[in-house]
């Protein structure tokens, strides 16, 4: 049986400031499962995944857990240059566990740097995106 689908969504309709963005996590991962994860962006106007996609020497998405939640995510696409990109990745579940998971998109980050996709500390660059979802493992 395929696993259910689990969607991160945030949503700021007004942008920067006046209402608060909504944060939603929809269905719950499964234990010991493999999921194919996609991230995409858009603003209010248009798709932003395409920009990303473009230009993906200058962009990597990276996956922060947290919280104890028993999640491994692997990237599963390349820029142009053989380096990681993280618009695709690989998400794997361990044991019932709940905690987060933080998307982040760097703009311009340094790809040959010590950063892993869940540690981007040392990447550098500009964050484009950086938003904070709680998930769970039943």
């Amino acid at each position: 049986a395929a696993n259910e689908t689990v969607t991160f969504s945030f949503v700021d309709v007004d942008g920067d400031g006046g209402d608060d963005p909504v944060v939603t996590t929809t269905g719950n991962f499964a234990a010991n499962a493999s999921y194919d994860g996609t991230v995409t962006f858009a603003n209010e106007d248009e798709q932003i995944t395409p920009e990303v996609m473009e230009e993906d020497d200058e962009h990597q998405v990276f996956y922060p857990v947290a919280g104890g939640l028993n999640l491994t995510v692997a990237y599963d696409d390349m820029d142009d240059d053989g380096n990681p990109l993280g618009l695709q990745t690989d998400v794997t579940t361990g044991a019932a566990s709940s905690g987060t998971v933080t998307v982040i998109l760097r703009h311009e980050p340094m790809k040959g740097a010590a950063a892993t996709i869940d540690n981007p500390a040392a990447a550098g660059g500009e964050t484009d995106v950086e938003v904070t979802f709680s998930g769970t493992i039943q």
